[in-house]
């Protein structure tokens, strides 16, 4: 792959990058992508700290945007590294990608530059030139080009520009648009749904939107005042290569093609007339250019996120995209409790006298019926047989990542509660139960053991306790730690990880050794155990004062005293 790399520039390479920015930090499930950047010096160690673990897309949009404009050198090693082939076998969008740059031409990225406008060097004479010719130069008249048609180019462009290039490879998902000082990507997809679809630094604007962020406002005419490659997009709409969604009829009044209403009486158009016994075909209205459109006006991009939060009355979940079915299908709605239905998320709060999910369900004002009209949310046949509509394993009453990691894979399912864990993750290590048998995580055996705990009066006893009859209660507290969102720095031996770390710490102490000693029973009291703890978060506050990672250790290390002490049943 690099051989065939080696022939694109590095503007190229960083023009294609700045299109794919959005397309790269969507990548679901991207450990591997991270680890191997990492792995192959591309970006370094706190980058991909302050990215890892992290499931939001605005952290990755984030690193992509430092990487183009603090370190535009990585960017010829990070196609190599993205473009190897076990990484195309991982991520299918990143063939495309490959696919689409290899496909596209050189100098493509320079919309038009090549063009026949002259500046002051391309008048400049050489030395040897006298003044007569320079006269004669400046009054000789240049010939009168042949008006170009849209969607060519005159004849005095370069080789490259012999068809234009929203029918290229590389843009059959987005084009290249401006308007005004503004520059944007169209999505086509987005503009035949009526969603959002002009990107702009990460955000995603309306068409009408975009013309108004580039001061362009009162035109009221997005379509003539944003271009693609200085062509208007009402040419591309004109030749087919946009397409925008179908007005809506209006019940009342006479449908004219305009998308609002206006006082004075409209001018008759020869309709056909549309009855019962008419045919399927239905009557086709082409929109004004002088129109907006009706969806522009709905932002939807609120509800992109893969999970989204809901609510019936007081009670709150979370909704994940990808388990919906419908109403009695998919076990979809996270509580703290369980995963639920929509339907029997209804059942939650007993004081909502309807009960119909689809108008009850909240999700940011709007009921789940709206979300279904938008395609937002998409409702399975009753003849589907997709694991979400039948559930027969029972996988869906727990989650589907680990709690520990965040990562997907084999994993473990707490049959009294909806976590699950790897089983390396596990505090302790998790065995797979017997087939008719079953397993329950520290979190739910903490809740369930049938001997009372030690409620001791003071922390002085606790710590003298012996751990062999309290090891359940530190197996809790060592998983509380590794299940808490800033664990991650803390569970590999720093000294691989920070440079020059024994020049600063004389004892290192991190979470995997607390967790290796307690398992091999290397810890005789409660003591013990409290005292190492304790020390991973002392050598924290001693190396990184007050920046971020020490309000981090200080965060974790109060998450540990607050569950010591409820475990226990120390008074306050």
């Amino acid at each position: 792959m690099e051989n065939r790399l080696q022939f694109k520039t590095d503007d190229e390479l960083r023009q294609f990058f700045r299109l794919k920015k959005v397309e790269i930090a969507s990548i679901r499930d991207p450990f591997k992508l991270l680890t191997q950047l990492r792995d192959s010096d591309v970006i370094p160690e706190e980058k991909y700290q302050e990215v890892y673990g992290r499931k939001k897309q605005k952290a990755r949009y984030s690193l992509l945007e430092w990487m183009e404009k603090e370190k535009p050198q990585l960017i010829r090693p990070f196609w190599e590294c993205v473009f190897q082939d076990h990484m195309i076998q991982s991520y299918p969008a990143l063939k495309l990608m490959r696919d689409s740059l290899l496909e596209r031409p050189s100098g493509a990225e320079n919309d038009g530059a090549g063009s026949s406008r002259t500046g002051p060097s391309s008048t400049a004479q050489s030395p040897g030139t006298s003044a007569q010719n320079q006269g004669r130069t400046r009054l000789r008249k240049r010939p009168k080009p042949a008006k170009p048609t849209y969607g060519s180019f005159s004849q005095g462009g370069s080789k490259e520009d012999k068809q234009p290039i929203w029918t290229f490879a590389l843009y059959r998902t987005t084009l290249p648009v401006t308007c005004g000082q503004k520059q944007g990507s169209l999505h086509r997809e987005r503009l035949s749904k009526g969603e959002p679809c002009v990107s702009v630094e990460g955000r995603w604007f309306s068409p009408s939107e975009f013309e108004e962020l580039a001061g362009r406002g009162s035109s009221k005419n997005w379509k003539k005042s944003i271009y693609c490659n200085r062509t208007p997009l009402s040419k591309l709409f004109e030749g087919g290569h946009l397409t925008s969604p179908p007005l809506k009829r209006r019940k009342t009044g006479t449908a004219t093609g305009e998308g609002r209403a206006k006082s004075q009486t409209p001018p008759k158009r020869n309709l056909p007339e549309a009855s019962d016994e008419s045919t399927n075909s239905p009557i086709k209205f082409t929109p004004l250019e002088s129109d907006d459109d009706d969806d522009d006006e709905e932002d939807l991009s609120i509800f992109s996120p893969e999970t989204l939060q809901v609510s019936f009355g007081r009670v709150q979940g979370i909704l994940h995209k990808e388990r919906f079915a419908s109403g009695t299908c998919g076990k979809c709605i996270r509580t703290p409790e369980s995963w639920l239905t929509p339907h029997d998320f209804t059942r939650m709060d007993g004081r909502v006298a309807d009960k119909s999910w689809r108008k009850s369900i909240l999700c940011k004002g709007k009921p789940l019926n709206y979300l279904i009209k938008k395609e937002i949310l998409v409702i399975h046949s009753l003849l589907c047989k997709c694991h979400n509509c039948e559930d027969l394993t029972g996988w869906q009453d727990n989650d589907d990542e680990c709690t520990v990691c965040s990562h997907g894979g084999s994993l473990i399912c707490c049959d009294l509660c909806p976590l699950a864990f790897h089983a390396d993750c596990h505090v302790p290590t998790a065995e797979e139960p017997a087939s008719s048998g079953k397993w329950f995580c520290s979190f739910c055996k903490i809740e369930v053991q049938q001997t009372p705990r030690n409620r001791c009066q003071t922390k002085t006893d606790v710590l003298a306790l012996e751990i062999r009859t309290q090891l359940l209660e530190c197996q809790y507290l060592l998983l509380r730690l590794y299940s808490s969102k800033d664990s991650g720095i803390f569970c590999p031996n720093p000294c691989h990880t920070v440079e020059g770390y024994t020049d600063f710490i004389d004892m290192p102490m991190w979470l995997d050794k607390v967790k290796e000693k307690l398992a091999s029973d290397r810890y005789s009291t409660v003591g013990e155990f409290v005292r190492d703890v304790n020390l991973i978060f002392q050598n924290c506050a001693q190396l990184h004062k007050d920046n971020r990672y020490g309000r981090m250790g200080q965060k974790l290390h109060s998450v540990f005293e607050e569950n010591f002490k409820n475990v226990f049943g120390i008074e306050q």
